[in-house]
């Protein structure tokens, strides 16, 4: 006997069952998407916004560093003046001895 049949009760009931066993199956829709409340030109405003923060921080940083080895490069400067000093110092006693 052949289910695929119409006239056929056992294939009705096989299809009816298996139609049954695919409604139970639950269905996964996609979460929504959001909806966004900016337009256009709101959103490129607030990118602009926020590169230019970027950009900001990344000169605060920027100068910071710059400040630092500034300091760092005036204090080598100070260590270098008073070991050329010390050098004079030197130089000036061993004239005067000879």
């Amino acid at each position: 006997m052949n289910y695929d049949e119409p006239n056929s009760r056992q294939g009705y009931w096989k299809r009816h069952f298996d139609d049954q066993r695919r409604n139970k199956i639950p269905h996964q829709r996609p979460d929504p998407l959001p909806r966004k409340k900016e337009t256009l030109e709101q959103q490129t405003i607030l990118s602009l916004k926020n590169e230019i923060n970027t950009y900001k921080r990344m000169l605060c940083d920027e100068r910071s560093i710059q400040e630092n080895l500034l300091a760092h490069l005036y204090k080598e400067r100070e260590k270098t003046r008073k070991y050329k000093f010390q050098l004079q110092k030197i130089k000036k006693c061993l004239e005067n001895t000879e």
